[in-house]
């Protein structure tokens, strides 16, 4: 397929549409492969809303409800005096957003096969003006599925679809960012405090026998979580857990966690840190160890885009928890999504595609 003439074709069809109140509706997914690329790069057809039709169709008298994705596709960045600025590819910071997009899409295809009608809007949340207009106009969302990028854009949704009653779903936000008393915000992630809580819970049913570590860094960054555990063990009955305190610096080498090691026990480390680099190298360091040693580590949430199938990390058993699709625990539907995104897209879906997908199928 040659990819050049039709990506310039969709970059002036962007451009065109930023002209109009950056109010995209999505009829049709176009992907293609750059050929200088190892990952597949993909671009959205975007259309203007003029006499369009509902995502899906469906014979009805009843107005379809409308849901609105805000995503965070900075458009506006990706053009420069009416040009595209990025050649033949897409920028990194852009990519999040489109498999997002993606994800949306799939559970599209699937809701509208199963005869559900409803309307979809993808809005660019990195523009104010077309978020400040939801309400203004003829939109009018009856749920709004968003991609917060930090507390301050997390409480700006929330706040907005709180002044309209509309229930807000925080699509990747990790917890509530401090915001109280708004009944219509639905946090899909687990809040930190209830992961360490569940965790607390999880170890002392399965692992209190194992030779249990409780990694952290030096410094002040990560008490919080430290407290969360301390916490989950006060309210907790029964036999409370016993762990070693372990703190380590950024720089620390595997000498360091050896002494700790057992090699007549199972090593259950826990790593109570939000710093994904000092993560992946307590995992790193763990396997290094893994012919002496059996070693399983439980991290944070954030843990869900750790590349775990890398050699670097084999012989450690990991856990984290997520409330999303994942292929331990939903096989089947995985299997489905990923196979009709590679026919598609002829690539792996991202952790992005799998969150879109099943959160746009559930609350639509």
């Amino acid at each position: 397929m040659y990819y050049d003439p039709i990506f310039f074709y969709f970059a002036n069809l962007l451009n065109q549409i930023s002209t109009f109140n950056w109010r995209i509706w999505f009829n049709k997914l176009f992907l293609m492969h750059h050929r200088s690329a190892l990952l597949s790069i993909f671009i959205l057809a975007f259309f203007v809303k003029t006499n369009a039709q509902s995502v899906f169709v469906k014979d009805t008298t009843d107005k379809p409800p409308t849901i609105a994705i805000l995503a965070p596709l900075y458009l506006d960045s990706l053009f420069s005096n009416g040009s595209y600025k990025y050649g033949k590819s897409i920028p990194k910071f852009m990519m999040p957003a489109l498999e997002f997009y993606n994800g949306v899409q799939l559970a599209a295809d699937s809701l509208r096969q199963e005869g559900i009608a409803a309307t979809i809007e993808v809005i660019d949340s990195r523009n104010p003006y077309a978020v400040r207009r939801l309400f203004n106009g003829s939109l009018e969302p009856s749920l709004i599925i968003g991609m917060a990028q930090n507390s301050t854009e997390l409480k700006n949704m929330t706040d907005l679809t709180a002044l309209h009653n509309v229930p807000f779903v925080s699509a990747t936000y990790p917890n509530d960012g401090g915001i109280a008393a708004r009944p219509n915000l639905i946090i899909v992630n687990s809040t930190l405090r209830t992961h360490c809580h569940n965790l607390y819970k999880y170890l002392q049913r399965n692992n209190s026998t194992d030779n249990l570590l409780l990694i952290t860094r030096s410094g002040n960054a990560d008490d919080r979580l430290k407290g969360y555990l301390n916490e989950a063990e006060n309210a907790t009955v029964g036999l409370k857990l016993k762990w070693k305190p372990i703190v380590l610096s950024d720089t620390f080498r595997v000498g360091e966690l050896l002494q700790y090691l057992d090699s007549n026990a199972t090593n259950t480390a826990v790593v109570s840190s939000l710093d994904d680099d000092f993560g992946k190298k307590v995992i790193r360091s763990l396997s290094t160890t893994r012919s002496s040693y059996t070693n399983n580590v439980f991290g944070m949430p954030t843990w869900d885009e750790f590349p775990l199938t890398k050699p670097e990390y084999k012989g450690v058993d990991v856990y984290y928890s997520t409330p999303f699709l994942t292929y331990s625990g939903n096989t089947r539907i995985y299997n489905a999504v990923s196979a009709r995104y590679k026919k598609i897209a002829n690539s792996r879906p991202s952790d992005m595609v799998f969150r879109a997908f099943e959160l746009t199928y559930r609350f639509v």
